[in-house]
């Protein structure tokens, strides 16, 4: 027999430590102890938003509400500045057809009483 090669025929004759039982493969126990971390990760955010770890301090809330303020105060001005902007644009519309409509009339005459009569009978003439 020589000692540089052995003629066991199994592990446990050559002294190798005995295979383990273990089902897993090595992609699955990645598998496993990533799903692991996962779970613990989710089980501690879940603890600290009920015990409201996870919930805006006061002051932070503070500051949260008077920046809303703020910008509904903004949007009610511009929303106001657009309003008067429509009205002055229909007031503007409405002077420009009131003034295509107007005819001036000159009248010469020696009483301005006559002017007025006249003036009066061609306004209710058109």
């Amino acid at each position: 027999m020589n000692p540089k090669h052995p003629t066991a025929h199994t592990a446990n004759e050559l002294g190798a430590p005995p295979e383990p039982n273990d089902p897993f493969t090595p992609k699955q126990r990645k598998i496993a102890i990533g799903i692991l971390i996962f779970a613990a990760i989710v089980l501690v955010v879940i603890y600290a938003w009920h015990n409201g770890w996870l919930s805006p301090s006061p002051e932070l809330k503070e500051i949260r509400d008077k920046k809303q303020a703020i910008s509904d105060t903004i949007d009610n001005i511009v929303t106001g500045i657009k309003q008067k902007a429509k009205q002055s644009v229909k007031t503007q519309q409405s002077l420009q057809h009131d003034y295509k409509a107007f005819v001036p009339v000159i009248v010469e005459t020696d009483s301005a009483n006559e002017a007025f009569y006249l003036r009066d009978s061609i306004i209710k003439y058109n």
